[in-house]
C-alpha cells in the first residue's frame, strides 16, 4: 500500500533523473567535446599488508560515487579474516548473526540477511538450506546468502553498496555486497600462493584437537603470437570440529482468561501494561550438547584469453562443498496444556511451570548435511573505441542441498516408561532451575527406559539462477556531460523445495543391543544428566523390526521469477561556486513475473497416540496441486552528488529507490500445517505468490575528510522509507482434510481405550469437534521507516606501524515491537546500534591486530522455532579478535589468530527476557599456520 508521500517522491525523484540526464545529453549536443586528458605513464605500485589495504579500501570508498566501502586483500590469498562474514562486521553499519560461534550472515544499518543482496563478481549467487525452518536457531529457507560456505583465500575485494545504483542488481535494501576474486591477467605474470593451517577449537570434546585448512592458488600469464592467456586455479579444503552447548525452549504459549491452561495462576499481571491478562508458559525444555564435524572445499578455475588490447574473454567455473555431521544428545520433555500449572510474574510469563504425571524424554539427534554450489561464467569485454566500451556477462549457477537425497535430520527418542514425574520449570530470575520428582527412581536408568518416536526429516533444496548481462559504457567528455552508462539483464530464478517427513513409533522396541551410556551436560541445576546412544543404531533396530512407518508424501514447493532490467545513468563533472561537483544520475527499470506451485498433502484425518500427540493419516497419493501466477515492475531511480570542498573533504548526498524481494517460503501458495497437539492449539501457515517486493526511498548525507594517507574521518545520516512491508494475517478457519471433510480432533472425549498408536478407534471421526486452525497468511501491510548514523575514524600514526579503526552506527525505526500486544503484524527485524574498535601494528615484518565487535539487542524473528506468531530477540552481544604474524622472509610468514578470546556467550529471549529461547556457550578458536608466496 502507497502513501502519498511515497507517491510524490518517486515522482520527484524520477523527474530530477530525467531532467539530468536530458540536461547533461543537451549539453553533450551543444557543446564540442572536450579532449580527454593525456595519458601518463604511471608507477605500479603493489599494494602489501594491513596498511596497504587500508589505503586501497580507502580509494575505493573516496572515488566511489554514493555512498561505498570496501575491504581489500592484504596479498593474494591474505584476507582480514577467515571467514568472509567476520571481516564484513568491521565495516560501519555492518553486524552479523553468527552460528555455532562463526560468522555466517550479515545485517547492514539494521536491515538483516534477507535484505542484502550478495554478489559474486557481479553475479547474483544461488542459496539452499537443508533443515529449512525447522532448524532452531539457524538458517531459513530464505535468499540468504550464508558466508560460512566459501572460502576468504580467494576473495581479493568486497564492496558494499549502500546507496541504489542503477547498473547494480536490485535485491539489497540494506546493501548490495559484491564479493570479487582474482583474475589471472589483473595478477604478476607468474604467482603462486599455498596456506598451511591448523584450526583448534576449544570447544572440541570428540573430534580431533587441531583440524586441517589448507590452501593454494596458482596464476600464470603465457604470452604468445596470438595474444595473452591467463590461467589460475585456486583450491582450498577446511576442517573444523567443535562443540556447542546450549538450553533451549522451542516456543511460548499464549493463552488468556485461562483458555488452554486453567492451572496457572494469573494474579500477578500488571494490568495497567496488560490489560487483557495474555499469559505466556515454556512449550518445552531442553539441554543440548551437539558435537560438529564440519568440511568445506571451495576451488575455481579461471581461463582468460586477451588477443589485443582491446578484447578480454573470460571463461571462469566456482564450486564449493559444504558437509556437516552433527551429532546431538538432548534431555528434554514437552508440557501438555490442559496439565500444566505455575503462577505469572507481572508481565506474564509464566515463571514457574509444573507438570504432573508426565516422563523424561531423551533425544539423540544425526544430522547429515550437504550443500553444493557451482558457477559457470563467461564474461566478454569488448573496447570498441577510445570512449566506447561493451561487457557481455553470463553465468548459471546452482545451489542443492541434499542432492544425494540424504535425510538432513534423524532423531530418536527413548522415554521413561511410566508418566510418574512431576517437572518443573522455575524461571523467577531469568535463569532456569529445572527440578524433578521422580517416584519410583528410575528415569534415569537404562532399565527404566522404552522407545517412543524415531523421525526423519529436512529438506532437498534446488536454487538455480542463469542471467545474462549487457553493460556498456561512453566516455564522452562534452561539456558537463562526462560518461553514459547503460545495460539490459535477464535473470531466470527457480527455487524447488521438497519437504522430507517420517514419523515412527517405537514404544515396541527391543533395544537391548543399543550401547547407552549415562553422561553429564553442563545444564541447569536439577536436570544434567542424559541418555547417550546413536539414533542411526536405534532406527537400524527399528527397520529390523519392522517398525520404521513409510515416509509421509513429500510437499512439493516451487518458485520461479523472471525478470527483465534495463537501465541508463551519466555522470557529470562540473564546477559550482568555486567548487568541483561530481554527479551520477541514472535510472533501472525492472520487471518480474512470479509463478508460485506446491503440490501437498493434507491428512484425511488424526490419530490419538498419547496424551501429547496426535498423528496426521495421508492416503498414498493424495496431493493436490496449486499454481498461482503474478507480476510486477518496479522503477528505480537515483540521483548521487559528490561536492569537494576542499581537496580532502568530500560531501555526499545521495537519493534512490531500491527493493527486496519477498523470502521463499511467503510465496508457495500450499498450507503448511505446523501444530496440532492434543486439544489444541491447532496452528497453520500459508504464502502468498503475489507478495509485492519491499520497496524503499532512501536519502544519504555524508561528510568525509580524508587527512592523510589510509586516514579519514566520516560521519553520515541515512533514512530509508519502507513500502509494502510484509506482516502477517493471522484468521481462525476450518480446514478440510484431503477427503474434503473438515479435520477434526479425536483427543477431545476420547473413546474407550484412546490413545493408542494402532487402535481405529482412536482416528477422527465425523462427530469429533471440529479444529479451529489459526492460519497465519504473510501481506503486504504497512509501511516503515529507518534512519540513523554512522561515524568512522580510520587513522595511521604516521610512520610508528600503529593505527587505529573506530566506527559505530546508531540506527532507529518507527516499527517497534510491542511486547505486549498480540495483534502486531509488522515488525523491523535486525534493527540494532553496533560498534567496532580495531587496533593494528604493522612494521619490520611483524604485523598485529585485535579488534573488539559489539552489536546491540535486535528482534532476531517474528517466528519463535515452534510458533509462527511469537517473536525472537538477540540479546546484546561482543567479541575480541586478534591476529598476529611475522614474515619470516619475502616468502614466508607464520602467524597466529584467535576468536572471541574471552568466550562470550550467546542468549536469546521472547517477548520478555526471561521467556528463554536458548542461550548457547561459545569458547575460543585458535589458527596457527605459514603461509607462502612466489
Amino acid at each position: 500500500m502507497e502513501t502519498h508521500n511515497m507517491k510524490l517522491t518517486i515522482k520527484l525523484l524520477s523527474l530530477a533523473v530525467a531532467t539530468a540526464l536530458a540536461g547533461g545529453m543537451n549539453a553533450a549536443i551543444a557543446q564540442e567535446q572536450v579532449a580527454q586528458e593525456q595519458n601518463e605513464d604511471t608507477e605500479v605500485i603493489q599494494v602489501r599488508g594491513i596498511r596497504g589495504s587500508l589505503d586501497k579500501a580507502v580509494g575505493i570508498k573516496r572515488t566511489s560515487s554514493g555512498v561505498v566501502d570496501a575491504i581489500s586483500a592484504e596479498d593474494i590469498g591474505k584476507f582480514p579474516d577467515t571467514n568472509l562474514a567476520e571481516s564484513l562486521q568491521r565495516i560501519t553499519g555492518i553486524s552479523i548473526d553468527r552460528n555455532n560461534n562463526e560468522g555466517s550472515q550479515v545485517t547492514v544499518r539494521g536491515f538483516g540477511p534477507s535484505f542484502n543482496l550478495v554478489t559474486l563478481n557481479g553475479r547474483q549467487m544461488p542459496t539452499s538450506n537443508a533443515l529449512g525452518n525447522d532448524s532452531a536457531g539457524g538458517r531459513t529457507n530464505s535468499r540468504s546468502f550464508s558466508f560460512e560456505e566459501i572460502s576468504a583465500d580467494s576473495v581479493s575485494g568486497v564492496e558494499v553498496f549502500k546507496t541504489g545504483k542503477a547498473h547494480v542488481s536490485s535485491g539489497g535494501i540494506g546493501a548490495t555486497i559484491d564479493i570479487k576474486t582474482s583474475r589471472p591477467l589483473d595478477l604478476e605474470d607468474n604467482t603462486l600462493m599455498f596456506k598451511v593451517q591448523g584450526n583448534i577449537d576449544t570447544s572440541n570434546e570428540k573430534g580431533d584437537d587441531i583440524t586441517p585448512e589448507v590452501s593454494g592458488l596458482y596464476s600464470k600469464v603465457f604470452e604468445t603470437d596470438m595474444g595473452n592467456v591467463g590461467l589460475l586455479v585456486n583450491a582450498s579444503f577446511s576442517e573444523r570440529h567443535s562443540r556447542k552447548e546450549f538450553v533451549a525452549i522451542n516456543g511460548w504459549i499464549g493463552d488468556r482468561n485461562n483458555e488452554w491452561q486453567p492451572g496457572i495462576d494469573d494474579s500477578n499481571i500488571d494490568r495497567s501494561k496488560n490489560p487483557e491478562g495474555y499469559y505466556w508458559s515454556p512449550q518445552d525444555f531442553s539441554i543440548n550438547t551437539s558435537d560438529h564435524e564440519r568440511e568445506r572445499t571451495n576451488a575455481q578455475f579461471v581461463l582468460q584469453y586477451a588477443p589485443n588490447d582491446d578484447w578480454v574473454a573470460t571463461l571462469d567455473y566456482t564450486l564449493s562443498r559444504y558437509d556437516e555431521q552433527i551429532e546431538r544428545t538432548n534431555i528434554a520433555w514437552w508440557y501438555d496444556f490442559w496439565k500444566v500449572e505455575g503462577f505469572t510474574d507481572a508481565n506474564g510469563t509464566v515463571v514457574k511451570a509444573t507438570t504432573a504425571n508426565h516422563r523424561i524424554n531423551h533425544y539423540g539427534f544425526y544430522n547429515d548435511l550437504e550443500t553444493e554450489n557451482d558457477s559457470i561464467g563467461l564474461n566478454l569485454t569488448w573496447q570498441a573505441t577510445d570512449e566506447l566500451k561493451f561487457e557481455l556477462d553470463y553465468h548459471d549457477s546452482t545451489s542443492e542441498s541434499q542432492p544425494d537425497g540424504t535425510v538432513a535430520e534423524n532423531l530418536a527418542i527413548l522415554s521413561g516408561k511410566e508418566f510418574d514425574d512431576d517437572l518443573t520449570l522455575d524461571m523467577t530470575n531469568g535463569v532456569p532451575i529445572a527440578t524433578i520428582l521422580d517416584r519410583n527412581g528410575d528415569s534415569f536408568t537404562t532399565e527404566g527406559l522404552m522407545g517412543d518416536l524415531g523421525i526423519a526429516r529436512g529438506y532437498q533444496v534446488k536454487n538455480d539462477i542463469e542471467q545474462i548481462q549487457l553493460h556498456g559504457s561512453w566516455e564522452l567528455y562534452m561539456g558537463p556531460l562526462v560518461a553514459l552508462n547503460f545495460g539490459v539483464s535477464n535473470t531466470d530464478f527457480q527455487y524447488d523445495s521438497s519437504r522430507r517427513l517420517q514419523f515412527s513409533f517405537l514404544s515396541e522396541l527391543d533395544f537391548s543391543e543399543l550401547d547407552i551410556d549415562w553422561v553429564k551436560v553442563n545444564g541447569v541445576p536439577g536436570l544434567n544428566t542424559a541418555a547417550e546412544f546413536d539414533p542411526k543404531h536405534l532406527l537400524e533396530l527399528g527397520e529390523e523390526q519392522g517398525l520404521i512407518a513409510p515416509e509421509f508424501p513429500a510437499d512439493l514447493d516451487r518458485v520461479e521469477e523472471e525478470t527483465t532490467a534495463m537501465y541508463v545513468s551519466a555522470d557529470f563533472e562540473f564546477e559550482v561556486a568555486g567548487y568541483d561537483v561530481n554527479v551520477n544520475a541514472g535510472l533501472r527499470y525492472e520487471d518480474t513475473d512470479v509463478t508460485g506451485s506446491s503440490e501437498s498433502n493434507l491428512p484425511y484425518a488424526y490419530q490419538y497416540v498419547t496424551i501429547s500427540e496426535l498423528l496426521p493419516l495421508y492416503y498414498e497419493n493424495g496431493a493436490t496441486l496449486e499454481s498461482i501466477k503474478a507480476s510486477y515492475d518496479e522503477y528505480l531511480p537515483n540521483l548521487d552528488i559528490n561536492v569537494n570542498l576542499t581537496d580532502d573533504l568530500i560531501a555526499r548526498f545521495a537519493v534512490s529507490r531500491t527493493m527486496t524481494r519477498s523470502d521463499l517460503p511467503a510465496l508457495s501458495p500450499a498450507t503448511n500445517l505446523t501444530m496440532y497437539r492434543p486439544g489444541g492449539p491447532y496452528t497453520a501457515g500459508q504464502g502468498n505468490p503475489g507478495l509485492e517486493p519491499y520497496t524503499s526511498d532512501n536519502i544519504d548525507l555524508s561528510l568525509e575528510w580524508y587527512y592523510t594517507d589510509a586516514s579519514y574521518v566520516s560521519i553520515g545520516y541515512f533514512d530509508k522509507s519502507v513500502e509494502n512491508f510484509i506482516g502477517t494475517d493471522t484468521e481462525q478457519r476450518i480446514i478440510n482434510g484431503a477427503d474434503g471433510t473438515p479435520l477434526t480432533d479425536p483427543s477431545i472425549n476420547p473413546r474407550p481405550g484412546c490413545p493408542d498408536g494402532e487402535n481405529p478407534q482412536c482416528q477422527s471421526q465425523a462427530g469429533d469437534p471440529v479444529m479451529n486452525w489459526d492460519v497465519t497468511t504473510p501481506m503486504n501491510m504497512e509501511d516503515a521507516s529507518v534512519d540513523g548514523w554512522e561515524m568512522a575514524l580510520q587513522h595511521v600514526f604516521g610512520e610508528t606501524g600503529f593505527g587505529t579503526i573506530i566506527n559505530a552506527t546508531f540506527v532507529d525505526g518507527d516499527v517497534e515491537y510491542d511486547v505486549f500486544s498480540v495483534e502486531q503484524t509488522v515488525a523491523l527485524t535486525g534493527l540494532s546500534d553496533s560498534a567496532n574498535f580495531v587496533g593494528f601494528y604493522e612494521k619490520d615484518g611483524i604485523q598485529v591486530r585485535v579488534a573488539y565487535n559489539w552489536r546491540d539487542d535486535f528482534l532476531l524473528k517474528t517466528d519463535q522455532p515452534a510458533r509462527g506468531d511469537e517473536p525472537v530477540f538477540t540479546e546484546a552481544y561482543g567479541q575480541w579478535d586478534m591476529n598476529a604474524s611475522y614474515d619470516i622472509n619475502d616468502n614466508f610468514t607464520v602467524y597466529l589468530d584467535a576468536i572471541n578470546i574471552t568466550g562470550e556467550d550467546a542468549r536469546s529471549h521472547g517477548r520478555f527476557k526471561n521467556q528463554l529461547i536458548d542461550s548457547q556457550e561459545y569458547k575460543t578458536r585458535y589458527a596457527i599456520g605459514v603461509r607462502g608466496k612466489f
